[in-house]
């Protein structure tokens, strides 16, 4: 009894002290193994400099849940979005932020991500709802979050085929077919770089043709640092970014896209305030406004915003750090044409 006593409590420090086991494949092998096991696979994007991607694995082998699904249930990797495989994992998901985290199954289908170590329920993975309002401000994209994971989805299984040796013709054409669903979804520039390299092989002239110019339009500021590669490999220029409040749709306006500060005193406090006008014959409301910092203190209309009447979004920004700023005001409305816009705040913090 005693003898079996403490093999037990030897067996649970002995777990308690694993780690989270990072397989040290490439991706393409990891989905391999996680086809031939069944497993499903979980993905770490970082970067060489990223002091909160070590604590995000750090506070992975804390979390016992955490530890006991990923290693029995996973294949783990991290991946380094400095180098050309983490580069391109990144192009396909479209991140740009770091810690980001993504399961998968092992069918290269997105099951879910975290975006850093934000509270995340391990035994229900798919069930994890990602805040919509979070989820807006980091990818700024004009669909729905489950069709932002269908995309990557199409996208992810379109690359593992393109990875396998000795392709054949109806595999090249089965790859370009998913990536062609992909952007039914949603074009960005690198399924739409996948496409074209796909079809140059098949000589799919029209499809070059037709799909190209879509290649120009950008959606999000971070697109021109992910994608900058994929412009100078197909031989285009990208656009510049659009701002959805560029869409003629768009049911209000705003009086000004970016406040500037100006120079401020080290530690002073400097008000501003950005209105907003319904444009739309719908009333509008401001369901939140917050800043990519904690630097800005908000306070916004309230109440139901009528059809050519105005609102307002102001605050007080703290200048803590010297030098040159600029943060964003995330703003969300009832608005289903533009649901979210942005507002900057710049300046200059002096020295005393």
């Amino acid at each position: 009894m005693k003898k079996t006593y403490l093999f037990s409590m030897l067996s649970l420090i002995l777990f308690s002290c694993t780690k989270v086991e990072f397989s040290e494949f490439g991706i393409k092998d990891a989905f391999i193994l996680a086809e031939s096991t069944k497993k499903k696979v979980f993905i770490v994007v970082g970067s060489d400099d990223c002091k909160r991607c070590e604590k995000y694995v750090q506070s992975l082998n804390k979390d016992s849940d955490a530890k006991k699904i990923l290693n029995e249930e996973f294949i783990c990797l991290k991946v380094n979005q400095d180098e050309n495989s983490g580069r391109e994992f990144s192009q396909i998901t479209g991140c740009a932020f770091f810690p980001y985290s993504c399961f998968f199954d092992h069918h290269g289908n997105l099951l879910n991500i975290r975006i850093g170590d934000k509270a995340f329920d391990f035994n229900n993975i798919e069930g994890n709802a990602i805040n919509i309002y979070t989820y807006r401000e980091l990818f700024n994209l004009p669909v729905s979050f489950e069709a932002y994971k269908k995309r990557v989805s199409l996208s992810m299984k379109s690359w593992l085929m393109r990875s396998k040796e000795n392709q054949s013709k109806p595999s090249i054409e089965k790859a370009l077919m998913l990536c062609k669903q992909s952007i039914e979804i949603h074009p960005y520039p690198y399924n739409l770089y996948a496409a074209t390299t796909l079809a140059r092989v098949l000589n799919d002239t029209l499809f070059i043709k037709k799909y190209q110019t879509k290649f120009k339009e950008i959606y999000t500021p971070y697109d021109d640092f992910l994608f900058s590669d994929l412009r100078t490999k197909l031989g285009v220029s990208l656009g510049g970014y659009i701002s959805p409040k560029k869409n003629p749709n768009i049911d209000y306006k705003f009086s000004k896209d970016l406040l500037n500060l100006g120079r401020l005193k080290y530690k002073s406090k400097e008000k501003f305030k950005c209105e907003i006008t319904n444009t739309g014959k719908q009333p509008l409301i401001i369901k939140l406004a917050r800043a990519s910092c904690s630097c800005a203190d908000l306070e916004w209309t309230k109440k139901p915003i009528m059809p050519n009447e105005k609102g307002f979004v102001k605050g007080v920004f703290h200048a803590k750090k010297k030098g040159r700023f600029y943060k964003q005001i995330f703003i969300h409305l009832s608005s289903k044409v533009v649901p979210m816009s942005t507002v900057g705040i710049q300046g200059f913090v002096e020295k005393n």
